[in-house]
């Protein structure tokens, strides 16, 4: 007998009461890289938190969703600035989270029937095999010491030019998942499993988290926006295999990485820094800092702003919300601003009270509210203000583009 399922839902940051669970369902929550906290209770419910991870997960009996706290516009917005998907970006017809992850299924089916309408793309990889001719390069050090000069067969590397490429791995990746995690519809199904027998002759290859860029290919551009919605999945995928059978299904997002994105990429835009903001110029390299001087504790700002002429900017990016910064997270900037000989740093949270710390050792913390709600206009004129503020800190002045340097 078919064990029904159960549908559940919280928001971030909040707590899913007293609810039936087995201990099959308990683990694999657990398990899961929502990074949910399932704590029994005495009765033998179980009460669930979740935190900042958004998004679905599938167990043997249960769909829980966790919905993000601001609206589905600004989620968007968010996701859309994303440094590996901009095509999301104004979806209108997106309405509620409820219709979020279906319309990904379908996104995704439509865009990949649609980029291999032209065919499957093909392209040189790299391969290691023994063969029993030659081709390509012989590895004499193996004929040698491993054959002892005993031919066939012949250890070659040699370039393959077939549709087995990351490029393909990773479309045929992302619709295998979809496929399995039954968050589509029936038409979005069959469409990827049609496109799936079009990927029969790549390899089935598990991504994870994070993407390494795909190498620059002009040729990219063919498979349309099919590229950014499969690097969305597999970035936000998880599946929980045992004995063959799935355990768990996710789809998940977490905020705080969105936020940071989006926070770097729109401030990026504004001040000027970049006039190519996907990759910054070549000849520029974050510099890399260190709290001590033996250089073995890293620091790593999540932007950092380099006014010419003036002492830079540590900047921080928090999906926080509340009357005030938290403690670590002022420790956190006045490690910044120590590793960088600095005395002001700047925090953007996207719902907390502004305010301006002033240390006992001379470092000065601007906490400065960045929220993504209220619609495409509010947030230009957010963004704006916030450049404004960056440009004038200690005399800091913009005019057209802002000088100096954001990484």
């Amino acid at each position: 007998m078919q064990t029904r399922r159960r549908s559940l839902e919280l928001r971030e940051h909040s707590t899913l009461r007293a609810v039936w669970l087995d201990s099959e369902d308990v683990e694999a929550l657990r398990a899961s890289p929502a990074r949910l906290d399932v704590r029994a209770r005495a009765d033998g419910r179980f009460d669930v938190h979740a935190k900042q991870i958004v998004g679905t997960v599938r167990t043997r009996q249960v769909d829980l969703v966790i919905r993000p706290k601001i609206e589905l516009d600004g989620f968007l917005e968010l996701l859309g600035h994303a440094p590996w998907l901009a095509r999301l970006r104004g979806r209108s017809d997106l309405g509620t989270w409820d219709d979020f992850l279906p319309a990904l299924a379908e996104l995704y089916a439509h865009a990949l029937k649609t980029a291999l309408r032209r065919g499957i793309l093909l392209g040189y990889e790299s391969r290691r095999e023994a063969l029993s001719y030659c081709r390509g390069r012989v590895d004499s050090l193996s004929l040698g010491a491993r054959r002892f000069g005993v031919i066939p067969p012949i250890d070659c590397e040699f370039e393959e030019f077939s549709p087995d490429i990351e490029l393909n791995q990773r479309l045929r990746a992302a619709a295998r998942f979809l496929v399995r995690s039954g968050l589509g519809s029936r038409t979005a199904t069959a469409e990827l499993r049609a496109a799936l027998d079009q990927f029969a002759s790549v390899s089935d290859r598990r991504f994870h988290p994070p993407l390494r860029p795909l190498p620059v290919d002009r040729r990219l551009g063919l498979y349309g926006p099919a590229v950014d919605l499969a690097n969305l999945v597999l970035s936000s995928a998880s599946l929980d295999l045992r004995s063959g059978a799935a355990r768990s299904v996710g789809f998940l997002l977490d905020m705080d990485h969105l936020y940071e994105a989006w926070v770097a990429r729109m401030l990026r835009e504004e001040l000027g820094a970049s006039k190519d903001i996907r990759q910054p110029p070549a000849h520029r390299h974050p510099p890399k800092l260190h709290l001590d001087f033996d250089r073995t504790v890293k620091l790593e700002p999540d932007v950092l702003w380099s006014p010419e002429g003036r002492p830079s900017v540590p900047i921080d990016a928090k999906y926080k919300r509340g009357t005030r910064l938290g403690n670590p997270d002022v420790y956190q900037m006045a490690a910044y601003c120590a590793g960088l000989g600095v005395r002001r740093g700047v925090v953007f949270c996207v719902d907390v009270d502004p305010g301006h710390l002033r240390l006992r050792n001379g470092v000065e913390i601007w906490v400065r509210r960045l929220s993504v709600e209220g619609g495409p206009a509010a947030r230009k004129a957010a963004v704006q203000r916030e450049a404004r503020f960056l440009a004038g800190l200690e005399g800091t002045h913009s005019s057209g583009e802002a000088p100096g340097s954001l990484y």
